[in-house]
């Protein structure tokens, strides 16, 4: 048992106290620290989800030209059946990061976007396609029944956010990317993902551009092969309530362990 020394004038003794009641400098201090070490934990994880662009990149192959001759391309984009070999495509998309869902729901969402840097563009044949005037990423997560992410841009013409006016004119373009998992697994939730979903959680990938070239209206359709981060992916950020209760944790182990070191048995 320690002691504890006092001295009056020149004389000094000693005796022997024990810790029977923690002080209440002894019970906040622990109290304190973990309190900082969950603030630290609720501000400090949650600083990638602030505003940036992040760039997606796509290929794969084009399955099906359903355009109704005069090939408006020449011959240079084949869809493996009227012609082969198919032509591969490559592209990327550029979404903000922190773009709010416009859907009051808790199974989907709808993460909107207008304006440079963002937008899509894609590569066939030789042949560039891009807008910046309208990007979306949709999600659907319904656990155990089906899962859904997409890609939807298209030109101001087309009608956002729906993209479903019919194209009518030279330089109108809509492209969309849709991936589809009837199990319900793929995604876990409708956030907005910040790294690329795995491909290989998905049924479908498929792949659709309409446009128009020199008073042609043109199809494209393919499957997705790859979908791979350019720049700027993060990972998950953890959800609020998570870290609510890993702060009120640590405090609580941070005091109990506290008490223990001390032999008290009042906390």
């Amino acid at each position: 048992m320690p002691r504890a020394f006092t001295c009056s004038g020149s004389r000094c003794s000693s005796r022997r106290v024990a810790f029977g009641r923690l002080s209440a400098d002894n019970v906040m201090a622990p109290a304190l620290l973990g309190f900082l070490f969950f603030t630290l934990l609720f501000v400090g994880p949650r600083t990638p989800a602030l505003a940036a662009p992040i760039t997606f990149d796509f290929s794969g192959t084009i399955t099906a030209f359903p355009t109704v001759p005069p090939d408006p391309f020449g011959g240079t984009i084949c869809d493996g059946t009227n012609c082969s070999p198919a032509s591969t495509f490559t592209g990327s998309y550029t979404f903000n990061s922190a773009a709010p869902n416009t859907i009051a729901s808790t199974t989907q969402g709808s993460y909107q976007q207008a304006g440079s840097p963002f937008g899509l563009s894609v590569t066939i044949g030789g042949h560039l396609f891009s807008t910046s005037d309208f990007l979306a990423i949709n999600t659907q997560h319904t656990a155990g029944f089906f899962d859904f992410y997409g890609v939807l841009a298209c030109t101001s013409s087309l009608g956002p956010p729906s993209c479903s006016t019919p194209v009518t004119a030279d330089g109108d373009l809509s492209v969309s990317l849709a991936f589809s998992d009837p199990t319900g697994t793929a995604l876990g939730t409708n956030a907005l993902p910040l790294s690329p979903p795995d491909l290989t959680k998905f049924a479908n990938e498929s792949f659709m551009l309409l446009t128009q070239v020199s008073g042609n209206p043109v199809e494209l359709d393919g499957n997705i092969t790859s979908l791979t981060c350019a720049t700027g992916c993060v990972t998950t950020v953890p959800e609020p309530a998570t870290l609510l209760l890993v702060g009120a944790g640590l405090s609580s182990l941070g005091i109990l362990g506290w008490c223990k070191r001390r032999h008290s048995h009042n906390c």
